[in-house]
């Protein structure tokens, strides 16, 4: 797919068949302009070309074979591979299946979505063949589409029809896709673009693209989705485990359609490419609602999109599930059920503190408990929960909804739990610990690099001291670990430059059996498949609030919470290491600061 948009154009294929001339494309093109139908379609419906011409000119545009099937039989278990109601659609017709390959024959090359979902629903790889809309439908014995092009057939009455009786209608995939090699504007002024921009956006092949990048992303389990403009070409790659994959790269041109596809998806301005636009998105697929956040930032190459994927079934709720190790989880479920105090979170961006923060509210989270959430953007909506999309107007900002703001009003509501997105400045700050002070449970989030450096940065938002040890119940810092792939997990010996650099050099840690994943089809290689938090948690005891509250220095207090059980990021990762869960290798790129 990642070369489609620099093939053959269509009308050229059209010529060297010999079914029309130079005249009737100049026509064709001419016309395509003014009723933005796709080229083959407007030859079709002037009856220049036939159906049995466009799926043959399809066939050679992505070099697959054309087929009548007239002269063809469907193998049983090919029959039996695909549920009766997908075979409804008419959209295509399963003929055999060889080397654990499915082939089936369409007459749209470019219906990506049917391809992903067939071998999402089989298990199969696709392959697939051309043919004509009219000798599939034929094959599967429906009825012909009558009508112009994108109308559909009346559905068939009697025993055979579905729900909705006779005022239903058979669902039918949009007709192919013929003018695959779209031309697009690169040169002129600014004025005048947005038209242009919009109407390229809205073309078949840019709106099957973007479809399909999202959908394989998504059946991917990917957390970001990065689609960058470099000097030659499009990139486009998948955040997975952590890790940025190259997927497909696309031909230089189709950069501003394909932003601007994902612009009109956002309500963004499609005109605007000067300045950074931040937006969202949801899509339904089958029963399940993914939501994206979309932000858009101009470079020099061209505008760059960055679409964060929000999959609530990915979500982790189960603390048990985070990572935790037996320790850590009786620590955290001890400190999250106390009546009054602050919690506060850190860890870089991706680090997996919202979910934390999500699972234990989950875990609090009955009838008896108010809870209330200001988040920057609400990333899951959670059932049973008050949640605030705190929001900052540009243009009016008496009209913005800050951290500050939405806590003022949440106190108002009577809440016995309060989640904070993040504090940022001292005015969050300080009523957060204020009503952390009042009889409320508070979490949020700080940016800092450990535990005790939320000490310092709570601290250097200018919130006196006394308050700050007072209302403490636990810090913690966190990051994410890639988990060896069960499949392929094999015993092995570190060098001893991994020792070094994951500080183990004491002689008990050579004793230790250490595992990586030697790589396979279920992990696509890499040894890794999922991850999983490692900690840092402090809990706040008398002692340390009196060294908080007097201004002790943070060496010293991170000295007094390690003789009293403090966790570290290197001790949790080396405990996922001897459990052989993890790598030596993370814990070195966890631990690297």
């Amino acid at each position: 797919m990642s070369e489609f948009l620099r093939k053959k154009k269509i009308g050229q294929i059209f010529i060297e068949m010999g079914v029309i001339d130079d005249a009737k494309l100049d026509w064709a093109l001419q016309k395509q302009q003014e009723t933005n139908q796709l080229l083959g379609h407007t030859l079709l419906a002037a009856g220049y070309i036939t159906e049995d011409d466009l799926a043959i000119a399809l066939a050679k545009q992505f070099d697959v074979p054309y087929i009548d099937l007239k002269d063809v039989t469907v193998s049983d278990e090919a029959k039996r591979s695909v549920p009766a109601n997908l075979l409804q659609t008419g959209e295509f017709v399963p003929l055999e299946i060889v080397n654990k390959t499915l082939t089936i024959a369409v007459s749209d090359p470019t219906n990506y979505e049917l391809i992903d979902r067939l071998s999402t629903v089989t298990g199969y790889e696709l392959k697939y063949v051309l043919s004509t809309q009219s000798q599939i439908r034929s094959f599967l014995g429906l009825p012909p589409l009558t009508g112009p092009p994108g109308e559909t057939a009346p559905a068939s009455g009697g025993e055979g029809g579905g729900e909705g009786g006779g005022e239903g209608s058979e669902p039918q995939n949009d007709d192919p896709v013929s003018d695959v090699n779209l031309e697009f504007e690169s040169d002129g002024d600014e004025d005048g673009k947005a038209d242009i921009l919009k109407q390229q956006a809205d073309q078949k092949p840019i709106i099957l693209l973007v479809n399909k990048i999202i959908l394989n992303a998504v059946n991917k389990r990917c957390s970001d989705i990065h689609i960058e403009s470099w000097d030659t070409k499009i990139v486009v790659r998948y955040r997975l485990d952590g890790i940025l994959t190259e997927q497909m790269t696309i031909a230089k041109k189709a950069g501003p359609a394909i932003i601007s596809r994902i612009k009109i998806m956002s309500d963004l301005n499609i005109a605007e490419r000067s300045v950074p636009q931040d937006g969202a998105f949801s899509i339904k697929l089958g029963k399940k609602t993914v939501d994206f956040r979309i932000s858009i930032i101009p470079c020099c190459e061209g505008e760059c999109a960055c679409l964060r994927i929000l999959a609530k079934e990915n979500l982790k709720l189960d603390l048990k599930a985070l990572g935790f190790s037996d320790i850590e989880y009786d620590r955290f479920n001890r400190a999250i059920r106390r009546p009054y105090g602050i919690i506060l979170v850190s860890g870089p961006t991706g680090s997996g503190k919202t979910t934390t923060l999500y699972a234990a509210l989950q875990s609090l989270n009955d009838a008896e408990t108010k809870i209330i959430t200001a988040e920057d953007p609400v990333e899951y909506k959670l059932s049973g929960l008050n949640q605030i999309n705190v929001k900052i107007n540009k243009t009016d900002p008496d009209r913005s909804l800050t951290f500050g703001k939405a806590l003022k009003a949440m106190l108002r509501h009577d809440p016995d739990i309060i989640l904070l997105g993040e504090i940022r400045e001292h005015e969050t700050a300080d009523i957060a610990i204020k009503a952390a002070l009042t009889g409320h449970l508070v979490f949020s989030t700080v940016h800092a690099n450990n535990a005790i450096d939320v000490i310092g940065r709570m601290a250097d938002m200018d919130i006196d001291r006394y308050l700050l040890a007072a209302a403490f119940i636990q810090v913690i810092a966190q990051r994410l670990v890639k988990t060896i792939c069960k499949s392929c997990i094999e015993e092995y010996t570190p060098t001893e430059e991994d020792f070094k650099f994951a500080d183990l050099l004491a002689p008990e840690y050579k004793e230790i059996k250490y595992y990586k994943g030697a790589g396979c089809q279920n992990c696509g290689g890499k040894g890794y498949k999922g991850r999983a938090a490692v900690y840092e948690i402090l809990d706040i005891d008398d002692e340390l609030r009196a060294m908080i509250a007097g201004g002790q220095s943070l060496y010293e207090i991170k000295r007094v919470g390690l003789e009293k059980g403090m966790t570290t990021i290197h001790g949790s990762t080396l405990t996922k290491i001897r459990k052989g869960e993890t790598t030596i290798q993370e814990l070195i790129r966890v631990c690297a600061a």
